[in-house]
């Protein structure tokens, strides 16, 4: 993430999403934000748009650490540790 006063970088653990519901919820997510939609069948996600349907896997990132830095490049801030419960 970057802003002008912030770049944000965040580290994790990336899980692949599987199933039905929770592809569609991400689906839905992006549709909503991109206006990109994709179509779930057999488990699986496929682009209907270009030709040859190409499929795709979604990735859920479970954050472990980030660090801040200031849009100079020169200024960082603290790390931060993301507590799991």
């Amino acid at each position: 993430m970057s802003s002008e006063d912030l770049d944000l970088v965040v580290s994790g653990e990336a899980h692949q999403v599987s199933g039905g519901p929770a592809l569609r919820r991400v689906a839905v997510a992006f549709a909503t934000k991109y206006g990109w939609t994709f179509d779930i069948r057999d488990g699986r996600v496929h682009d209907e748009t270009p030709p040859g349907s190409p499929e795709y896997t979604f990735y859920q990132v479970s954050p472990v650490r980030a660090f801040g830095y200031g849009a100079d490049g020169l200024t960082a801030t603290p790390r931060w540790r993301f507590n799991r419960t």
